[in-house]
């Protein structure tokens, strides 16, 4: 039996969560809300710090909190978390991982989402729900790139050196400083070298 490799447990950690926006739309169902919380953190191991709008600082985030625009995630040494939507897309969390949520708009009801996240630092893998609705969307800025999906798994890595984006299903649009963009296709990796001025929050 091969030993499995980071990317392979991060892939089956992403799959067992997605099972929980089923759960979440069972429980609104059930309870007669109509929509389930726009995000949730889900914390999988160690400790993960969040920063409220307003508040002067980062404090340790609690499993299962609802999150909101503008809210900095990070993930400490050791530690894994998982950002589930309400329509069903989940972004895993490495250790070492600085994410925001930029944009996060749409009702489940409605079937339309606009969703996107900016990425400062570390390593996350994203499982993106089929877009249905051309007014849909799911995009990610990093430092160096911006990429934009429409139903994809794929895995993004951000350091001081540049940014990796790798699709491990589906195609993932990906442009970098000079605008034009690039299709990084199912199975396939591409570098994106640091700016000369990073893209900020």
């Amino acid at each position: 039996m091969r030993a499995r490799t980071p990317v392979h447990t991060a892939l089956l950690r992403v799959i067992a969560l997605a099972i929980l926006p089923t759960l979440l739309f069972a429980a609104c169902e059930t309870s007669g809300a109509s929509d389930p919380p726009p995000a949730v953190l889900e914390i999988n191991s160690g400790q993960v710090d969040i920063q409220h709008p307003g508040d002067a600082g980062f404090t340790l985030a609690e499993n299962g909190i609802e999150l909101a625009l503008g809210d900095p995630i990070r993930t400490r040494p050791g530690a894994s978390a998982a950002i589930i939507f309400f329509e069903g897309s989940v972004i895993f969390l490495d250790e070492g991982s600085d994410i925001t949520i930029e944009q996060l708009l749409g009702s489940r009801e409605s079937g339309v989402s606009n969703l996107q996240v900016f990425q400062a630092a570390g390593r996350t893998l994203h499982r993106v729900n089929k877009l249905v609705d051309t007014e849909s969307s799911y995009g990610l800025r990093t430092s160096t790139s911006i990429g934009v999906v429409r139903g994809t798994t794929f895995i993004v890595n951000d350091t001081p050196a540049g940014t990796n984006w790798k699709s491990v299903e589906g195609d993932i649009g990906v442009a970098g400083e000079s605008g034009q963009e690039t299709i990084v296709a199912d199975g396939t990796s591409s570098d994106v070298p640091p700016k000369v001025i990073p893209l900020r929050r």
